[in-house]
C-alpha cells in the first residue's frame, strides 16, 4: 500500500468542478481571484557601505483576504559565475502583509558595490502556508544597475534609452530621499482624493504630455 504524504493530507478533498460553481464563480469573481502588482523601478543603484538604496514594493489589493493562506518571499536572482555568487547576498525576503494590509515594501533587497552584474531580475515566490506546496515564481522585467552619478559629462548610450528616459504614457512613481537611505524615503500616493507621503505606501502615475 502506498503512505499518502502528509503535507496532502492538510490539504481538503478535491471538488469536482460543477455548473453550479461555475456560475458562482461568473457571478463573483472576486471571491475567487487573486491578483499582486509588483512595482520596481526600471534602474537600481548599487549601494556602498551601508547604504541599503533599492526599494520594491508590491501591492495585492484583490486578494488581501487569502493572504493568510499564501506564503510570498521576493528576492534577487542569483549571479551565473559562482565566484560573484560568494560575495552577494540574495536571500529571499518574505512579504508582509499581516494586519488587513493589503500592500507591503520590501526595503531590504538592495545591489551591493561587490556585485558586477549590469542586470538583474526579481523573482518572487508564492506557497500554501498550509504544508508549503509551491504555487509559482513570477520574474520581473530586467532591471538596470547604475552606479553614483559621475562628476563628468557623459553621453548616454542607446541601448539605455529605455531605462533612463521617461517617455510620454509611461508609468512613474515619485518619491524623496534624504542621503540614499531607504529609512527616510517618502513616496507620493493618493488617498481619498489627495496626495499623502509615505514611507510604507506608493502610487503609479501615468505621464502624460500635452
Amino acid at each position: 500500500l502506498q503512505t499518502i504524504s502528509p503535507i496532502l493530507l492538510n490539504f481538503p478533498p478535491i471538488q469536482q468542478m460543477t455548473s453550479a460553481a461555475m456560475r458562482d464563480y461568473l457571478a463573483n469573481p472576486g471571491r475567487y481571484e487573486c491578483a499582486m502588482w509588483i512595482f520596481h523601478a526600471k534602474v537600481a543603484q548599487k549601494s556602498y557601505g551601508n547604504e541599503k538604496s533599492s526599494d520594491f514594493l508590491s501591492n495585492g489589493d484583490s486578494c488581501h483576504e487569502m493572504f493568510s493562506e499564501i506564503i510570498s518571499t521576493i528576492g534577487i536572482n542569483q549571479p551565473q559565475n559562482p565566484t560573484e555568487r560568494l560575495s552577494c547576498h540574495h536571500i529571499a525576503h518574505p512579504l508582509d502583509f499581516t494586519n488587513g494590509k493589503d500592500y507591503c515594501a520590501a526595503k531590504a533587497l538592495f545591489i551591493s558595490d561587490t556585485d558586477k552584474r549590469k542586470y538583474f531580475y526579481l523573482h518572487t515566490t508564492f506557497s500554501h502556508a498550509c504544508g508549503g506546496i509551491d504555487i509559482g515564481t513570477f520574474s520581473s522585467q530586467r532591471i538596470k544597475v547604475i552606479s553614483k552619478p559621475s562628476k563628468k559629462k557623459q553621453s548616454m548610450k542607446s541601448s539605455d534609452c529605455k531605462y533612463l528616459c521617461v517617455s510620454n504614457g509611461s508609468k512613474i512613481a515619485l518619491f524623496n530621499r534624504l542621503r540614499s537611505q531607504t529609512v527616510s524615503t517618502r513616496y507620493l500616493h493618493v488617498e481619498n482624493g489627495c496626495f499623502h507621503a509615505s514611507s510604507t505606501k506608493w502610487g503609479a502615475f501615468h505621464i502624460n504630455s500635452g
